[in-house]
């Protein structure tokens, strides 16, 4: 009876671990082809967050969100681009980590001063608005 209980704990090991594996090793979305669930202006959105910032997460969290704003400043830190979008609000900006596999082409196009349109996961709002797996739509 032993062996039995032995033989399905090692199956349904090997099942998760499997499961794991794939999970964690899961390619991320491509953002570029991509049809945003969203299309947003900064000011309206900082507002959004600001009138109630549960149901605003409720509704953008893991979600994709196009944008048009002016690029502020861009940082390279750790080998991740971090590009920052001006809102209106000097308190609250958009602070965007470029997806690395199309960081040189938006890097192209985004200049700082100039207006861009991006999209990406918004992740939520800590002091800024943040999104992830960002490609520039310019």
């Amino acid at each position: 009876m032993k062996k039995y209980y032995l033989g399905i704990s090692l199956i349904i090991l090997c099942i998760a671990g499997f499961y794991i594996y794939t999970t964690y090793n899961k390619p991320h979305k491509n953002l570029l082809n991509q049809k945003a669930d969203f299309v947003v202006k900064p000011d309206e959105w900082i507002a959004e967050f600001d009138t109630d910032e549960v149901k605003a997460l409720n509704k953008y969290l893991n979600k994709i969100v196009e944008v048009e704003a002016v690029l502020m400043d861009v940082q390279i830190i750790e080998s991740k681009t971090l590009w920052t979008l001006k809102t209106g609000n000097e308190m609250v900006n958009i602070q965007c980590e470029m997806d690395p596999r199309f960081v040189n082409e938006a890097m192209k196009h985004g200049k700082k001063g100039e207006r861009v349109k991006i999209q990406g996961l918004c992740s939520g709002k800590l002091m800024d608005i943040v999104l992830n797996q960002v490609v520039c739509l310019n």
